[in-house]
């Protein structure tokens, strides 16, 4: 068994710096992220936690457990202490990791990548419960697609629409660039239960199970009236209610769904200049002013040979952009005038 020190950069790119038992260093892929420190037998605690009330302490506690001290390892793997009922819980960055953003052992290539959240998903809305579409095949995201649970899809969107949570996705790779092993704790309270070993006055945490989240924050403005809760696993229920948005006024100004050849003509510019997508974007407005007309879910709508996570990223985009906006009141005038 060893401790991680921190994260190294290779030609080949991260891995992680270890140090075992008789102090000897070595270097580990990625994938070993999720091990265990150690394999002494441990108790379990359910318990219930707001993440902001943690605080950042020194990992010296492990190598003394460890009696790794002596070969002074790296200080390079951050340590959150925290707090219940009077018992003190010292819990590694890497644990919180493999808790927080699963499942570890196959997303971390994305996570350890600049825009890897967005390279692997998109937060879809009309769904009875949280969800995501992916990008990937679903396999390479969860290793087996009967394993692409509910509970994946809700911690997913969360870190889709949260800024914290978010900002916590992000951190592990910014961390990692300059060597360490850490997280940025979200703004969030949770149910979780710990597998820890009692030790002096402490208890060290090797495994954490994150079954419910309560977000405290608001969501991102193209997420607003998203749910806050969410259940990791089935053991969790969570009240989850579609998140209701008002629908635009232009679906009520006339029947018709796409663009005509005069309205494109004066949207183009604005459209085309913030547009990020290779794909032709007329075609892609067009679908959503239909599924907006219609009510018809994504998951029901007819594509038409376009690729349905584009089309919702796109739409998001244009929400947060301002450009759905501009083309909101430009056909509330055109089509208004049209209808005098």
């Amino acid at each position: 068994m060893a401790w991680i020190e921190g994260i190294a950069q290779t030609p080949h790119g991260f891995v992680l710096d270890t140090i075992n038992e008789n102090g000897f260093e070595n270097q580990e892929s990625l994938a070993t992220l999720s091990s265990k420190f150690t394999n002494r037998k441990t108790s379990r605690k359910r318990l219930t936690t707001d993440c902001q009330t943690w605080s950042a302490v020194s990992a010296e506690p492990f190598w003394r457990f460890l009696g790794i001290a002596a070969s002074k390892p790296r200080d390079r793997h951050s340590v959150f202490k925290m707090e219940h009922e009077e018992t003190e819980y010292l819990i590694p960055a890497s644990v919180v990791i493999a808790a927080m953003l699963r499942p570890i052992k196959h997303i971390f290539p994305y996570l350890f990548r600049p825009h890897g959240l967005e390279q692997i998903s998109i937060p879809l809305f009309d769904a009875s419960s949280p969800s995501v579409g992916f990008y990937i095949p679903v396999h390479r995201v969860v290793g087996n697609t009967r394993t692409l649970t509910d509970g994946l899809h809700a911690g997913l969107s969360w870190m889709h629409c949260f800024p914290s949570a978010r900002e916590m996705w992000d951190s592990v790779y910014h961390s990692a660039l300059t060597g360490k092993l850490n997280i940025n704790l979200p703004k969030a309270s949770m149910t979780t239960v710990l597998h820890s070993i009692a030790w002096k006055n402490t208890h060290l945490v090797t495994e954490m199970t994150i079954t419910k989240i309560w977000a405290n924050e608001a969501p991102f403005e193209f997420a607003k009236g998203h749910a806050a809760e969410f259940a990791l696993h089935e053991s969790a229920t969570t009240g989850w209610v579609v998140a209701s948005r008002s629908k635009p006024n232009l679906t009520k100004l006339c029947n018709m769904s796409s663009l005509s050849d005069e309205e494109w003509e004066q949207l183009a510019p604005r459209m085309i200049k913030m547009n990020s997508t290779k794909h032709d974007l007329r075609s892609i407005i067009d679908l959503i002013l239909l599924k907006l007309k219609t009510g018809t879910p994504w998951s029901n709508l007819d594509f038409r040979g376009l690729n349905r996570p584009i089309v919702v990223y796109t739409y998001q985009s244009m929400l947060r952009d301002g450009r759905w906006e501009y083309l909101e009141n430009t056909l509330h005038t055109t089509r208004n005038a049209y209808a005098l």
